[in-house]
């Protein structure tokens, strides 16, 4: 497997089983990207990021910057992020449901989303995360078992004790900014 293929040749990539692509991190350091467009024939395509070091720490940025490459179609894309293959769904409001093994995550708009727009996320079939205007029908959940945290303009719950887990970080680097506030 590679990981970033910036210099790599369609020669070089039919000896690969797959490519991990960092776009994001392949900007911000070199000022471009892998001809993904050319290697996607020739190796398997697996999006990657390391980006809290070498960007923004929303995953969303690093999936729109991608995107806005064409150099994959969106199927490629999400393909890219799903290694494996999963089963998806569009409901009526144009929100993906993601369905693997029991786990599932519910976006307004995939391609536009920010971590606002996440509405749920079941993980082994367990709720994970829930947005506040899922409450009602979540009812049966235990809310002590969830944190209150805000997000712009949204309310989200996220399961176990964040605000505990944001002081420890804070303990050992007094400087961290969290793009939430926990309660």
């Amino acid at each position: 497997m590679g990981v970033h293929g910036v210099a790599m040749t369609t020669v070089q990539a039919k000896k690969f089983e797959a490519v991990i692509w960092c776009p994001a991190s392949n900007y911000f350091l070199l000022n471009k990207t892998a001809a993904m467009d050319d290697l996607k024939k020739h190796t398997t395509i697996l999006f990657g990021t390391d980006s809290t070091l070498t960007g923004s720490w929303n995953i969303w940025d690093h999936i729109r910057q991608a995107r806005e490459t064409n150099m994959l179609t969106d199927a490629e894309l999400y393909d890219s992020l799903h290694p494996g293959g999963s089963q998806t769904d569009v409901d009526n409001r144009g929100s993906i449901v993601v369905v693997k093994k029991g786990n599932r995550i519910i976006v307004r708009f995939f391609y536009a989303t920010q971590p606002e727009d996440i509405l749920l996320v079941v993980h082994d079939g367990e709720v994970r995360l829930f947005d506040n205007t899922m409450l009602g029908q979540l009812e049966h959940l235990n809310l002590k078992e969830f944190s209150k945290v805000f997000m712009g303009r949204t309310c989200k719950y996220v399961q176990g004790d964040l605000p505990g887990v944001m002081q420890q970080i804070k303990a050992y680097y007094p400087g961290a900014i969290f793009p939430l506030t926990a309660i």
